[in-house]
């Protein structure tokens, strides 16, 4: 499984500047893919993270009149990062 894997995704995990040459390194998607993996087999992402994430989303989704959403482990961890990283931009 592949993750969402850009430049707000980079500065979150890295919290350095994104430029392309860092994000477009293969060497640091890999740890990155393999930081997520680790990240997510912990019985604390599916119990604090995972499945609250996904009881949101699928409200989200029924009471705008679609059809129940969920994500997978590795979507929802860089749903987590993005938005984090979004966030901090603000304060």
């Amino acid at each position: 499984m592949y993750s969402i894997y850009d430049s707000n995704i980079y500065q979150f995990v890295y919290d350095q500047k994104p430029h392309q040459y860092r994000v477009n390194n293969l060497e640091t998607y890999v740890d990155y893919m393999e930081s997520v993996h680790l990240l997510i087999e912990k019985p604390q992402f599916l119990e604090s993270i995972h499945i609250p994430i996904n009881e949101t989303i699928t409200a989200y989704t029924i009471e705008n009149g679609f059809e129940p959403y969920q994500v997978g482990k590795v979507r929802c961890a860089a749903i987590i990062m993005f938005i984090s990283r979004s966030d901090k931009d603000k304060l």
